[in-house]
């Protein structure tokens, strides 16, 4: 399954990969996604996640019904309780815009711009009970140059997002992966 809030970039770069395995359906948080995921012949179910735990508890009922062992957020900008995230342990890739340790949470590029750092990147990683420190699976960075602006780190950092996260869940799904105290390693 693939969750998405608003973002199209990751959505899409997913679709048109060649991953080795068929998404099943799209859940969001906005109808307005809807449209393209049908263009892909997904089906797609609208949550709304103003309250989460029911948001969360209908999002399980729809993916135990669908069977679905394996969720991809495609840029899902909620953060999941560790109701949900457990029955999915090693099973929820995420895409997150930093070089993960460094900026956590939803600002990443606008706390690489206003710390002036010189590289930034993102981080594909499992989602674990504790916010942005999965297990990480695939790193991407680029270079930030003298006078970028914000709007255009952002638009490097979805560049590189798309490409990690479809990097990431090729990996998952072309070998098996192992995670033994938080470190990804082919078996």
């Amino acid at each position: 399954a693939i969750l998405v809030t608003r973002e199209t970039h990751c959505f899409d770069a997913l679709m048109k990969a060649k991953l080795g395995a068929e998404p099943a359906l799209v859940i969001g948080n906005y109808d307005d996604f809807a449209p393209r995921a049908q263009k892909h012949g997904l089906p797609f179910v609208h949550l709304n996640w103003h309250d989460r735990a029911k948001s969360e508890n209908e999002a399980l009922k729809v993916l135990e019904r669908q069977e679905i062992d394996f969720i991809v957020l495609a840029r899902f900008m909620k953060i999941l309780t560790p109701n949900f995230v457990w029955r999915y342990k090693n099973k929820i890739i995420n895409i997150h815009p930093s070089l993960l340790p460094s900026f956590p949470g939803p600002q990443a590029y606008r706390q690489a711009y206003e710390q002036g750092v010189k590289i930034a990147g993102v981080t594909a990683h499992f989602v674990s009970m504790r916010l942005d420190e999965g297990p990480i699976i695939a790193q991407g960075s680029f270079a930030i140059t003298p006078g970028m602006e914000l709007k255009e780190i952002m638009a490097a950092g979805q560049r590189q997002e798309a490409q990690v996260l479809v990097k990431a869940v090729k990996l998952y799904l072309g070998k098996q992966l192992d995670v033994h105290w938080g470190v990804v390693r082919e078996v």
